[in-house]
């Protein structure tokens, strides 16, 4: 089922809703939400993509991503897409909004993060809508060329180890 999105314009105004079907193709302007899971001072937790999604299929990306529905607050999508992609909710505080000219064309970028105790497990949730999960090193992640990882992912991480938010 396609599912009906807000179209929003350059300053982040709603104008309309569509096809998510039609939003793509046409690269109309959407808001997504994506969660970054942290446990202690050094491992996210990464969620496998599909091999079905649209965009970046296969790749290791955010913990939770997904986009904002129509009259949604970011804040709810985000506690809406934890419980259906890991069966739970978190603890989160929003960190920044990425605009589309900032690397994202297509979407504004909501990016979250919460953070957890040493001793969580990937396997401490109920993935639902992913292949796999699992926590991943800081090193693990900016220093490896054999993982294939989402490009929006590695951009937002790198932004936010870069600038101290993690």
């Amino acid at each position: 089922m396609d599912e009906i999105l807000e179209v929003v314009d350059e300053q982040n105004r709603v104008i309309g809703t569509e096809k998510r079907s039609i939003i793509t193709k046409k690269n109309l302007l959407r808001r997504v939400i994506a969660l970054l899971i942290l446990k202690g001072d050094d491992e996210v937790l990464l969620e496998m993509r599909s091999h079905d999604k649209d965009i970046n299929p296969d790749c290791w990306s955010f913990s939770v991503a997904g986009h904002v529905k129509p009259g949604e607050r970011p804040d709810d999508a985000l506690k809406r897409e934890t419980r259906e992609e890991l069966g739970c909710e978190v603890n989160a505080e929003f960190v920044r909004l990425f605009r589309p000219e900032e690397k994202f064309p297509g979407f504004f970028l909501y990016v979250y993060v919460a953070r957890l105790g040493a001793s969580a497990k990937a396997s401490d949730f109920n993935l639902r809508e992913s292949v796999k999960a699992r926590f991943y090193e800081r090193s693990q992640i900016l220093d490896n060329d054999k993982e294939k990882f989402s490009p929006h992912f590695l951009w937002v991480y790198r932004w936010l180890v870069e600038n101290g938010k993690i």
